[in-house]
């Protein structure tokens, strides 16, 4: 009675007869999914071979541009600044300040500007439509960025101080000036194509020319960026490479500044990697011992999240014992000799990079062992090293690290008192010059990564939010604490580091193509001199524009991987946590994406290391694997067979992966071809737009007609549908599903039916984007994961369509295994699949969740929620059970179904209805059976639960939406034990988890004695990033004074209350990890067919009045046409067997070593070498250069490794 009661009120709303009737005029075709895959493919190469052959422009007018003698150009005192261009669209530029003298001083102040915009070329800013992204340009000409470090000569006045101009200043700034010719390339390639995004050159000094010019983000007052350091340099500069990291952890270098020093260089070191090369760092001092426990004689490929554990590692060296170089180089040796015998590894190159303060001795034997030249080349070794030494000023270069360099063809620097890391970027051009010697340019592209400009975000940001989270706590407390005025209030605040504008905001993601630039200068030809790498970035937005989801088709999707395996993107790559980027977001392996359905993701089955190998290699084929399909956050499971086609994309390093329902992923719904179809015929058929009883909308992110890819209804409105920038199927499909559902948006005359139920709206959804709805006023809160009208929502592209369309197939695939037969498709009679909101859930994603069961002090949670421990200052009243009743009943409930035209799906259609109505209809179904079973057997619970084990509903009328595990885990697992339903332990690899990071901010400790007090009061709000020196106006400030208070009564009071609110307003200071999350789903099993109709008996035993041995009686029945399961079970028998606990939240899996990162290091997947590599040339014997000593000075600031 309960299923048809759902069914007749959805049938009616929903008009479903009347729909199931129209769409026999659709037509229904068999989809090539290769066919689709290779013009996908097709269309991203022939993109990508225009970038190559735009940015191979670029190249060449750089490398006309080094013939020339820069020294013959003036010296520029101004520049148009990436940081300095008006965003205005017609500025007045202001008088230039006077230069300021350069400090030769340590200083905490933030780096000076670097660039002035000029007045002449009145660089302002507008927006460009056919710009890729949001960013305010100047299409007329390039902006310039200089690297903090580099000296461009800009803030010295020569006027007053004209010998203080050095002449590295001088050679930027002619750099810059010879550079601006490259404009005249830049310029041609957008006039070729207005789609083009950044073009850029970055010559290896580090001045980098972009266009168009922009005005970049300064979130920071530090400038971090240096594009000699981005993966598009890196790549183009040196080929795949081998790499080990000998770094000296001996009592030699136990001093603070040797030992930062070290730790230095290698962080250096290890930002100057790629996914294509593979890494070590070793640690050696009386024995050899590799930095990350467990991998001794493994190299680990270099990607972000692996270069990020071993950089976070470095911070707890500490050094001890004698040095024993030797040992360290034999173990080095041995460790790549087996890597070049095996052709594994990164098979090209191979580097040692020597970090020490002292070399003893030449070590002649250990190289004539290992590192002899090979025969076939005698005049080159296999292994090339490089010496980085840090010795004191006084001191001359130590003649045998230099040995060591120039004998095994690298290079030797060496450092004392302060160091930039910059200068270890000297070993890069070293490795470049085979592929320089050998005039070869061989072009590159990238791993996708973001747009940003600051290098590490993540850390940055997290750092800033903990800050802004300790200044609100310490605000709020004091002004408790306190109890001063409210209006006072203003006289505790202070400036948030990092805006609430920051945060949340979208990046754009890239892959870039980019090329060599050589000096061809005759100086530069012979010393094999790089000059630079020319680059454009490819919007991974316009590799997913080529994809038209339509023909795709529902529950199906395409995703791209790189030459390593590594996702470029996919639908469940989740790159965000908490409004920020997730730590090594991009090093997500396509295995980790697509899990198979075994017990441990990471634990790979042969099935699916043949499919990761055929696509890494680029093969086409295509298989058939089992994975597992979570919805709703993580809330849902399903589990499913999918059919995998892949294919590379011609002349690049990437793959592309169809993935198709097996069932029912080769058949799709086909308009009818309307040559006389026009915009004006088209809007007529869809109707009003929205009018008081309903409307429509197609999804807002296809494109159906527009110029320059406009999405949404935008292009069927500004076009004619004759035009060249129309998708002719698609539109053909929406009229057609326009034409089918025409009535749907028809003002219902009986409305008994919504009345009785309260409903307020009925919408459908067709396979083309097209949602139609009718709607009544109510005053709703309606869950996420039901249609919010008149919100656009996105058809196909939503949770209910594809759970609707799965659950029927489900159900198809059910009864088909219990009578034995295969083929069968869904029938005439609908499967209605009922939705409630989840109790309970985070506004922003799963990870809000995780991270609250791990650590309180999460800053993002704080914002949305007050403080993270939960007190705002205030007492929190208590929810009564009547509030929780009314909470329930402001939200809506929906129902939905699929509609097939043979094995297609065509459409979904549902209806939105109060939760307390669903409720209502439960309780009047159930009143009389419960009473009655209630007084012959004892209390009785009942509920109705989903295909997931969520509750629908249940006598108490609170726990709609909550998990059974939740409300009655006993009950759970009875139900597991019977088959009924199966737990599905799911693993998300994209987890992040905090660690808490040891600071001087523990000095915040409420046992600190009073004399301490105002430094742990200074060392608290210093913390939090606030402005000025903490000096005497800061003393000053009621914040300081406060909580210098507040820690005097905790470290005088006798009891622990003044110690624990004290403690109260302290953030644990923390840094992110990525780390795989577990949790315990449930889906409906196979019992539910075998014992729905009540195999097992409900009732206690009658002879001693006691429950049979190890059972509490339940029964249970599937809901006819739905997918509902009803529950019924006795809780007034006892049990005698008791079940194992098992865990109801989400739980961190963690590895004996920390993170789930070493298992992936240990797995050493397959992957493909890109292009050629170039690894030695005769020519490099002539060039007599290996290195030598730099005197630097730097900021404090870059010692925080």
């Amino acid at each position: 009675m309960l299923g048809k009661e759902l069914a007749d009120m959805a049938r009616s709303v929903t008009r479903f007869d009347r729909l199931q009737e129209s769409i026999k005029k659709m037509n229904v075709e068999v989809r090539d999914p290769e066919r689709v895959l290779n013009e996908v493919a097709r269309n991203m190469e022939r993109l990508m071979q225009r970038r190559v052959n735009q940015v191979q422009k670029i190249r060449k007018a750089a490398e006309e541009l080094g013939r020339v003698d820069y020294r013959q150009f003036e010296v520029p005192r101004f520049y148009p600044g990436v940081k300095d261009l008006e965003t205005t669209p017609e500025p007045t530029p202001p008088p230039p300040p006077k230069p300021k003298r350069r400090r030769n001083s340590l200083t905490t102040a933030g780096p000076p500007t670097t660039a002035k915009p000029t007045t002449t070329v009145k660089p302002w800013l507008v927006h460009v439509d056919t710009f890729p992204g949001t960013s305010l340009v100047n299409v007329s000409l390039s902006a310039v960025h200089v690297p903090t470090e580099v000296d461009d000569g800009s803030t010295i006045d020569l006027a007053e101080d004209p010998e203080q101009f050095n002449s590295t200043g001088a050679e930027v700034q002619q750099i810059i000036e010879l550079t601006e010719a490259l404009d005249e390339a830049f310029v041609s390639n957008m006039k070729e194509d207005w789609s083009t995004a950044w073009q850029f050159f970055a010559h290896h000094t580090g001045v980098m020319r972009q266009y168009p010019a922009s005005k970049w983000n300064r979130m920071y007052s530090e400038d971090y960026f240096d594009a000699r350091l981005r993966p598009w340099y890196l790549r183009a500069a040196t080929s795949p490479k081998d790499i080990i990291i000998l770094l000296d952890n001996s009592g030699s270098i136990y001093m603070t500044e040797p030992a930062l020093l070290t730790k230095l260089v290698a962080h250096t070191i290890l930002d100057t990697l790629t996914p294509d090369d593979f890494v070590t760092v070793l640690l050696y001092s009386n024995n050899v011992t590799s930095l990350l426990p467990g991998l001794d004689d493994k190299l680990i490929p270099a990607t972000s999240a692996y270069v990020r554990e071993l950089q976070f590692a470095l911070e707890g060296v500490n050094p001890k014992g004698a040095a024993n170089l030797t040992l360290a180089l034999d173990f080095s040796f041995r460790l790549l000799e087996k890597y070049r015998l095996e052709a594994t590894g990164a098979n090209c190159n191979q580097a040692i990079m020597l970090v020490t303060d002292l070399v003893p001795e030449h070590e002649e034997e250990i190289f004539k062992l290992y590192n002899r030249p090979d025969r076939a080349s005698p005049r080159h070794t296999n292994v090339r090293v490089f010496t980085f030494t840090v010795t004191d000023g006084a001191q001359s270069a130590p003649r045998e690290a230099q040995w060591m360099a120039c004998a095994n063809m690298g290079w030797h620097e060496k450092f004392w008192k302060s160091a930039t890391p910059m200068t270890a970027l000297k070993y890069i051009p070293v490795m470049a010059r085979p592929m320089v010697l050998q005039g070869a340019h061989p072009v590159h592209w990238s791993h996708m990564y973001p747009d940003v400009t600051v290098p590490e975000t993540t850390d940055q940001l997290w750092v800033a939010m903990q800050r802004d989270e300790q200044l609100r706590r310490l605000t709020l407390v004091c002004f408790k604490h306190d109890e001063v005025h409210r209006g006072a209030r203003k006289h505790y605040q202070l400036d948030r580091t990092v805006p609430e504008k920051e945060l949340g905001q979208s990046e754009e993601y890239v892959v870039t193509v980019s090329v060599p630039v050589f000096n061809l200068s005759s100086a530069g030809v012979a010393e094999g001199a790089l000059l630079g790498v020319a680059g454009i970035d490819v919007p991974v937005s316009q590799l997913t524009a080529f994809i038209s989801p339509h023909r795709v088709g529902v529950n199906a999707y395409i995703f791209m991987v790189s030459n390593n395996g590594l996702v470029i993107f996919h639908p469940d790559l989740r790159p965000r946590f908490n409004g920020i980027l997730k730590p090594g977001f991009n090093s997500l392996d396509m295995s980790e994406v697509e899990q198979e359905d075994v017990p441990d993701p990471r634990n790979l089955s042969q099935a699916m290391q043949n499919f990761r190998d055929q696509v890494v290699k680029q093969y086409k084929g295509s298989v058939v694997l089992s994975v597992r399909q979570t919805y709703r956050n993580w809330r849902r499971v399903a589990r499913m067979a999918r059919r995998y086609y892949f294919q590379g994309v011609d002349n690049t390093p990437y793959s592309l992966v169809m993935a198709t329902p097996l069932e029912y992923g080769t058949e799709c719904v086909k308009g009818s071809h309307d040559s006389s179809l026009t915009s004006a015929k088209l809007l007529s058929l869809l109707g009003s737009e929205w009018g008081p009883h309903g409307g429509w909308e197609v999804h807002p992110n296809w494109t159906y007609c527009g110029c320059c890819g406009q999405p949404g209804r935008l292009g069927l409105e500004r076009l004619s549908l004759r035009g060249q920038n129309c998708d002719r199927e698609l539109v053909n499909a929406l009229a057609m599903d326009a034409d089918v559902t025409k009535f749907f948006s028809e003002r219902i005359k009986d409305t008994s039916v919504w009345e009785r139920w309260d409903v307020s709206s009925a919408f459908v959804a067709t396979h083309s984007g097209l949602t139609r709805w009718t709607s009544r006023p109510i005053n709703t809160v309606v869950d996420s994961e039901t249609v919010k009208s008149p919100v656009p929502p996105r058809g196909p592209d939503e949770p209910w369509f594809k759970r609707a369309v799965s659950s029927a197939w489900a159900v198809v695939a059910a009864e088909s295994d219990k009578a034995g037969k295969r083929g069968a498709q869904p029938g005439a009679a609908p499967h209605w699949v009922v939705t409630v909101p989840m109790q309970d859930e985070a506004e922003s994603d799963v990870y809000s969740e995780y991270t609250a069961a791990y650590d309180a002090d999460d800053p993002w949670a704080a914002r949305r929620a007050g403080l993270a421990d939960g007190w705002n200052g205030e007492e929190k009243p208590n929810t009564t059970d009547f509030e929780k009743v009314e909470l329930l009943g402001e939200q809506l409930a929906s129902i939905t179904a699929a509609l097939f035209r043979g094995k297609a799906p065509a459409a979904v259609v549902g209806a939105n209805f109060p939760l307390t109505m669903l409720q209502q209809l439960f309780d009047e179904i159930t009143a009389k059976t419960r009473l009655e079973m209630t007084v012959s057997m004892g209390e009785l619970d009942l509920y109705l639960l989903d295909e997931n084990a969520i509750v629908v509903a249940d006598k108490t009328g609170l726990n709609a939406g909550r998990p059974l595990t939740l409300v009655n885990g006993n009950l759970t697992a009875r139900l597991e034990a019977a088959h009924i339903f199966e737990r599905v332990t799911v693993t998300d690899v994209q987890g992040v988890c905090r660690r808490p990071k040891k600071s001087s901010a523990a000095a915040l400790s409420p046992s600190l004695s009073a004399s301490m007090l105002g430094t742990a009061a200074l060392t608290a709000l210093w913390w939090t990033g606030t402005p000025g020196d903490v000096a005497h106006p800061f003393i000053a400030h009621p914040l300081y004074v406060c909580t210098a208070a507040m820690l005097l009564g905790a470290a005088k009071a006798k009891d622990a209350s003044p110690k624990v609110k004290a403690q109260a307003f302290r953030v644990n200071k923390t840094t992110l990890q990525l780390c795989d999350i577990k949790l315990h789903l449930h889906r409906v099993g196979a019992g539910l067919h075998q014992h729905h109709r009540g195999q097992v008996q409900l009732g206690c035993d009658s002879k001693n009045g006691t429950a049979r041995p190890g059972v509490r009686p339940f029964v249970v029945a599937a809901v006819p046409g739905t997918n509902l399961v009803l529950v019924a079970a006795l809780n007034s028998c006892p049990a005698v067997e008791q079940f194992e606990p098992f865990r109801t939240t989400p739980w961190e899996d963690a590895t004996p070593e920390g993170s789930p990162i070493y298992r992936k290091m240990g797995a050493q997947w397959p992957r493909r070498r890109p292009g050629d590599c170039y690894r030695r040339d005769d020519g490099e014997r002539n060039i007599p250069h290996c290195g030598g000593a730099v005197r630097v000075q730097v900021g404090k600031d870059l010692f925080g490794v």
